[in-house]
């Protein structure tokens, strides 16, 4: 189960993290309609969806980080 959270999160939405910042790149596979997961990152919970026209993400109002910010390549 791990090995295929790893591939949706950094193979299909390119994630990656850099100090303070969540950065996205998705491109999901042709076969691949939707996928959508999670994501803590100092504290900060997101959840992200993912489809052919792009990235939602959404941030958890109760987190205690607010200070995390999200870039999504175009």
């Amino acid at each position: 189960m791990a090995g295929t959270l790893d591939i949706i999160t950094r193979a299909f939405a390119g994630c990656r993290t850099d100090g303070e910042c969540v950065h996205l790149d998705p491109l999901l596979p042709r076969g691949l309609g939707a996928a959508g997961f999670q994501v803590q990152h100092r504290g900060q919970r997101l959840l992200v969806d993912l489809d052919p026209d792009g990235a939602r993400v959404a941030a958890d109002p109760c987190a205690a980080n607010s200070t995390v910010s999200v870039r999504v390549a175009q």
